[in-house]
């Protein structure tokens, strides 16, 4: 009986001395920088084309920042100089909504973990031979919070 109620502790103790995993949300909010991308192309329903961006042809100075405020950066280099543009945002679900100065971009947010985004950017065009759908997928890693 003795042993039996000393393992019972030793049970409890470990169980309490147990590390608990990390319970922090996971945000959008930090720096993200660009490590891929790919592109495809509908037509009448049928996929038309792929294309893709590894990450040696990604400038790994640009970024797009999410600010907690519903503000945010994306910085590109544009050959001569970096080009900022500023955005607010908002996320419902899955659902991204940004605006830069009077364009609204509707996004969709295909993955969120603590180190990895993937934005899903959609144009839909009607054509006289038909429609298509442009779609691209970016693919970040975190570079902070």
């Amino acid at each position: 009986m003795k042993t039996a109620s000393i393992l019972m502790v030793m049970l409890a103790l470990l169980q309490a001395c147990k590390k608990s995993g990390n319970t922090d949300p996971v945000t959008i909010v930090g720096k993200w920088q660009e490590a891929s991308y790919n592109a495809y192309e509908y037509g009448n329903g049928s996929q038309q084309q792929t294309t893709g961006r590894p990450v040696p042809d990604i400038n790994p100075n640009d970024y797009i920042l999410f600010n907690a405020d519903g503000t945010g950066a994306i910085s590109t280099y544009n050959g001569s100089g970096y080009n900022v543009t500023n955005f607010s945002y908002s996320i419902s679900g899955s659902n991204l909504t940004l605006l830069e100065s009077e364009i609204i971009k509707r996004d969709t947010l295909m993955v969120l973990t603590r180190d990895g985004l993937t934005i899903r950017d959609g144009v839909f065009a009607e054509e006289p031979g038909g429609n298509f759908e442009f779609v691209t997928d970016y693919n970040y890693r975190r570079l902070s919070n």
